[in-house]
């Protein structure tokens, strides 16, 4: 599980997630999880209303699968 800065919680597989990220150190914390740091710097886009009114279609197919929808306020996240 990858917990974002904002407490949101997101499943990573064991692979992708040893891909992308590095043990800062082996202590856990009081629920367990372990601090890391991502190992490259990828690109964030806050969408804005404007951004959202110019799409065809507000929803898109993440890369695992899943239909999202996009509102603004979001955030955009690319390697």
């Amino acid at each position: 599980v990858n917990v974002a800065a904002e407490g949101e919680m997101q499943l990573v597989s064991g692979t992708s997630f040893a891909k992308r990220y590095d043990a800062i150190d082996e202590a856990a914390d009081e629920n367990g999880f372990r601090s890391y740091r991502p190992k490259s710097v990828g690109w964030a886009l806050q969408v804005t209303d404007a951004q959202v009114s110019r799409l065809p279609s507000r929803t898109f197919m993440a890369a695992w699968g899943s239909e999202m929808v996009l509102q603004a306020g979001d955030y955009l996240i690319m390697p």
